[in-house]
């Protein structure tokens, strides 16, 4: 899968992650341009597809919008265990 979303939402990333279409991509090339998200959500929404083996993420100039701290944290630590826990997963490049 490539795509690019110019301007993207939290909620337009989630939903679109969400599609059962998705759920067998093992490939993602993702350039995310101008949007308003919090790009730890964005690569943990990423990393709990199950059959990703390879990830490219760009994310260029986000918007981050105002998150409880407490939220946020949790939302990290959950990210730190999924990528330790992740064993489909062969190649991430992340680019911000």
């Amino acid at each position: 899968l490539e795509v690019e979303l110019y301007y993207p939402t939290v909620e337009l990333i989630h939903k679109s992650l969400q599609s059962s279409l998705l759920y067998n991509i093992q490939e993602c090339y993702c350039e995310l341009l101008f949007g308003q998200y919090v790009p730890c959500l964005v690569l943990l929404q990423f990393l709990n597809l199950p059959q990703l083996k390879i990830l490219h993420l760009i994310m260029d100039i986000p918007i981050i919008p105002t998150v409880d701290n407490t939220y946020y944290t949790d939302k990290c630590t959950e990210l730190e265990k999924c990528i330790e826990m992740n064993s489909t997963l062969q190649e991430m490049k992340i680019g911000y």
